[in-house]
């Protein structure tokens, strides 16, 4: 796995991740979970030049980091990313990441990550 090191050494709030929604065209950004309690999003689905990326927040190592990636094309590839990210979550948060639901629907879904075109 591989880690997003533009991305700040915490969980992001809403309002953070739907700034990244306004950066650029060719980056689709979709939070992967929300918890409306304390406004914080640990996990992440990214979309960019034919390939998907679900990324979540490591509390031990203060990093994003990789979970899945999908080509385009990936049978289900969504799905799978999904899967993935919800089983991660279970794994490193427990109970606590799946509170207030799976996910938050912002406007515009399309971000920029400086570094995601090294992954």
């Amino acid at each position: 796995m591989g880690t997003i090191d533009s991305l700040p050494s915490r969980p992001l709030t809403g309002d953070e991740v739907q700034s990244l929604a306004e950066q650029d065209a060719e980056l689709t950004v979709v939070p992967g979970n929300y918890v409306p309690e304390i406004d914080r999003v640990f996990a992440l689905f990214f979309i960019y030049s034919g390939k998907g990326h679900a990324v979540g927040f490591e509390p031990e190592t203060e990093e994003w980091t990789i979970v899945e990636s999908v080509d385009e094309g990936t049978e289900n590839g969504f799905t799978v990313l999904q899967k993935a990210i919800a089983e991660w979550g279970k794994e490193t948060y427990e109970d606590e990441f799946m509170q207030g639901g799976a996910t938050v629907d912002f406007d515009d879904e399309e971000a920029v990550v400086d570094d995601i075109e090294e992954l």
